[in-house]
C-alpha cells in the first residue's frame, strides 16, 4: 500500500526504537511523542503536532527506528511507504538522496547531542547552582513579547535552550531547559545552545545550531574553533543565530559570595 491513513490509541507505539524502518508518518490530528531511553530513564526528544512529519530519517538512510514514537492523545496519521515518499520528493536521483542523507545525519548527530546533555543533566546536575547565581531573561521584544519570555532563574546546569520545532530533538520545558515555540525561525535551533559549570566558571556552549551562538559580541559554533564561551561576572549579553537574531538574551552571573556581602567585623571584648 502506497500510503493509509491510521488510528493510534493514547499510550500506541507507532514504532519502537530498534524496529526496522519501512515508512514515514504525517501527524493529522492529535500528538505524538518521540522518546528515548538514557541511563534507564525515558528522555522526550520531541513532541510533534498536526502538520509534522516524523520518521523519514531512518527511511532515507536505511536505518533502523533510533527512538520509539508514541500517541499521547488519540490521534490520526497518515502512513507513507518508504519508496513512494523518496519518489515524491525526487529523490531517485542520487545526488539529491545523498544530499537528503547528509541532512538526516546531521538532524541524527543533533539528535544525540541532545540525548547527551539530558543525560549529564540527569546524572550531574546540582540541587542548585552551589556558588553562583545565574539568571537568563530576554533582551527583545520579540522573546518578551511574540514569545512571552520572563526572567528565568537557572538553578540546575547544565541548562539548554531550544526552539521547540526544529528537528526530532524537541524537549519540553523543565527545570533543566527553556523552550521557546518560535516555529518557522531558522535563527533559533533545536538545540541551540546550553549554559554549564566546568570548575570555577561558567560557560555557554554551542549545540551545533545552523547559525552559531554569539557571546558578548563574539560568534562562537559547535563545527568551530570555539564551541564554548566564559562567562564574565555580571550581565552577559548573548544572541542565537546571526548577529542581529531575535532571539537574544541576557545571563547574569553572581557569585553567591558577592551577593552576600561583606562578613560582619567581630565584637571587641571591653577593656
Amino acid at each position: 500500500m502506497i500510503s493509509e491513513t491510521l488510528d493510534v490509541a493514547p499510550a500506541e507505539n507507532v514504532f519502537a526504537e530498534g524496529e526496522p524502518s519501512h515508512s514515514v508518518y504525517v501527524v493529522e490530528a492529535g500528538e505524538i511523542e518521540i522518546w528515548t531511553t538514557t541511563h534507564g530513564k525515558r528522555a522526550r526528544l520531541a513532541l510533534l503536532g498536526p502538520g509534522q512529519l516524523f520518521g523519514e530519517s531512518g527511511v532515507l538512510e536505511a536505518r533502523k527506528r533510533s527512538a520509539t514514537a508514541t500517541a499521547t492523545v488519540r490521534a490520526r496519521l497518515l502512513r507513507i511507504d518508504g519508496s513512494t515518499f523518496a519518489a515524491g520528493f525526487g529523490l531517485g536521483n542520487s545526488a539529491a538522496l545523498n544530499l537528503f542523507k547528509m541532512v538526516c545525519a546531521r538532524l541524527r548527530s543533533t539528535n544525540q547531542q541532545l540525548v547527551e546533555v539530558m543525560a549529564q543533566s540527569a546524572k550531574d546536575a546540582l540541587p542548585e547552582v552551589s556558588r553562583f547565581k545565574v539568571t537568563l531573561t530576554p533582551d527583545s521584544d520579540v522573546l518578551r513579547d511574540t514569545y512571552g519570555m520572563a526572567a528565568v532563574a537557572v538553578d540546575r546546569l547544565p541548562f539548554v535552550i531550544s526552539n521547540k520545532y526544529g528537528s526530532e530533538a524537541t524537549p519540553l520545558p523543565s527545570l533543566t531547559n527553556y523552550v521557546v515555540a518560535a516555529f518557522g525561525k531558522a535563527e533559533l535551533s533545536c538545540p541551540h545552545f546550553s549554559i554549564e559549570q566546568h570548575r570555577n566558571r561558567i560557560e555557554v556552549h554551542d549545540l551545533g545550531s545552523r547559525h552559531g551562538t554569539w557571546v558578548n559580541g563574539t560568534k562562537f559554533s559547535w563545527g568551530g574553533n570555539r564551541p564554548a564561551a566564559e562567562l564574565r561576572e555580571g550581565e552577559n549579553h548573548v544572541t542565537a543565530g546571526h548577529a542581529e537574531s531575535p532571539f537574544r538574551f541576557v545571563i547574569a552571573v553572581y557569585e553567591m559570595a558577592t551577593l552576600k556581602g561583606p562578613e560582619p567585623e567581630p565584637e571587641q571584648e571591653p577593656d
